[in-house]
């Protein structure tokens, strides 16, 4: 949820521009559920270990390849997981936007005010829309 939290900090205030509404950020959950499944397959292949303490070993580049979060290894995983966003009713999104609020005043609560401040600021480059 934490990784979720930081992508709709982000881009809270890009879900309506100019008019035009984007609706829910399924992006966003899509790419932090797919995080968290490549987080936990990691450490099934004792690639990582749960604390994050132990580095990948192997320097086959193949191997470097094969553990990346890129297009070619998780982009079909990414577009299942948009898939099944899309089918969120408004009360899940509502709860899971609800949920990411938490997080960030959470961790609102643990910064200073100027660095609270800094840390809200949005970059717009973050919300580049790709045509077909």
């Amino acid at each position: 949820m934490q990784s979720f939290a930081f992508h709709f900090k982000k881009t809270l205030h890009f879900l309506r521009v100019d008019g035009v509404e984007y609706g829910d950020q399924c992006g966003g959950l899509a790419l932090s559920v797919a995080a968290l499944e490549r987080g936990l397959d990691l450490i099934i292949s004792n690639d990582v270990s749960p604390t994050g303490m132990k580095a990948v070993t192997n320097t086959d580049s193949k191997k470097k390849r094969s553990l990346a979060f890129a297009e070619a290894n998780w982009g079909k995983k990414v577009r299942k997981w948009v898939e099944t966003a899309l089918l969120l009713k408004p009360e899940h999104w509502s709860r899971i936007q609800n949920g990411a609020v938490d997080i960030l005043a959470a961790s609102m609560g643990e910064l200073g005010s100027s660095e609270a401040e800094e840390d809200i600021a949005t970059d717009p480059r973050l919300m580049i829309g790709l045509d077909d």
